[in-house]
């Protein structure tokens, strides 16, 4: 194999796992790839998006089932979710955020990596709550 199907195959989105009390179970959390990395932050500054679809768009792009390795949640889980925990659900969304290198304050506003409220991250507009 040379090095750039190598580096292809590589599965490099650093991951971890997180108890979620309110739903008695632990979770697999991995970091968003760029390309939903980017879906993500767009949905953040869109006017029309609401903090729960941001919330729960992060959640479900982000939170992967243990034994299969495959993501847990689907576009088609968000119409149950938005009646689930507020702090389950943000814990998840933290946590996801975090491993993605997007620094997210108590009130779950993101933050740049100095740890102040930014317009524009790495190459993606975003905006604080």
């Amino acid at each position: 194999m040379n090095l750039r199907d190598a580096i292809k195959a590589k599965c490099d989105l650093k991951e971890s796992t997180i108890r979620i009390d309110e739903w008695e179970t632990d979770l697999l959390v991995r970091e968003l790839s760029i390309g939903e990395r980017g879906k993500i932050m767009d949905l953040h500054i869109s006017e029309d998006a609401t903090n729960e679809d941001k919330v729960i768009a992060t959640v479900i792009a982000g939170t992967y089932n243990f034994e299969t390795g495959e993501k847990l949640f689907t576009a088609e889980d968000a119409d149950w979710m938005v009646n689930k925990s507020s702090d389950a659900l943000d814990k998840l969304y933290k946590a996801i955020l975090k491993l993605s290198g997007v620094d997210v304050d108590a009130q779950g506003g993101e933050k740049s990596e100095a740890g102040k409220p930014s317009d524009t991250t790495q190459g993606s507009t975003t905006t604080t709550d």
